[in-house]
């Protein structure tokens, strides 16, 4: 008998103990709720002292010091924040103009080519190089510029008159037109440039075949 009522007052301790503890953390409870609604009216108490503030109400010197560490915390956070949003604004600037120069069409320069008009260039005869007028050498290969052609010779009447090609009486006094006089053989011009008489087989400055 001793034993099982060593068992039911240890049982008993046990419940007893439980109870305690629940009645402690319903306690602690109550008291967590308290010291909430403590820190609520205290938030509530300092809200009002900082709408006083702001109203420009007289407060005591402790009071008005906190409240002016308060102004300086919200300044010095609207600072930062106009900070961060220069530094998004600057980023977004940014990653617009590198989309609009990845946009652009690649432009390759090419270096401008000096078109020389026909009348004003003679090709070289042993390149085919184009070189300007006036120049005896070619540019490219050194060879010497051919001569240029005898102006076509313009028949004139006995009455001075010039008489248009093709034409077999003059326009002035209606004589007969003189007979063209022969053509001049044309120069042989060698692939090196030189001049050869008409006729000539071989050049005479280095003797390649003439055609």
């Amino acid at each position: 008998m001793a034993f099982f009522d060593k068992l039911a007052n240890a049982a008993r301790n046990v419940a007893d103990r439980t109870n305690e503890m629940f009645e402690i953390n319903g306690l602690n409870s109550k008291i967590g709720a308290e010291k909430t609604k403590i820190t609520a009216l205290k938030t509530q108490l300092g809200e009002v002292f900082w709408a006083k503030y702001q109203a420009g109400d007289i407060l005591d010197e402790e009071a008005a010091g906190i409240c002016g560490q308060i102004q300086a915390g919200e300044d010095a956070i609207r600072s930062l924040e106009a900070e961060i949003q220069a530094k998004k604004d600057a980023a977004e600037a940014e990653a617009k103009a590198k989309a609009a120069q990845q946009a652009q069409p690649a432009q390759q320069t090419q270096p401008d080519l000096q078109v020389l008009p026909q009348s004003d260039a003679w090709t070289c005869p042993a390149c085919g190089s184009v070189n300007p007028v006036g120049t005896k050498f070619c540019k490219d290969c050194g060879g010497k510029a051919p001569a240029p052609a005898p102006a076509a010779a313009v028949p004139v009447c006995e009455c001075g008159a010039a008489i248009p090609q093709g034409s077999k009486f003059c326009p002035e006094c209606g004589k007969p037109a003189p007979a063209p006089a022969p053509e001049t053989p044309a120069v042989l011009i060698c692939a090196c440039g030189a001049e050869n008489p008409p006729g000539t087989k071989f050049c005479g400055a280095c003797g390649s075949k003439l055609q």
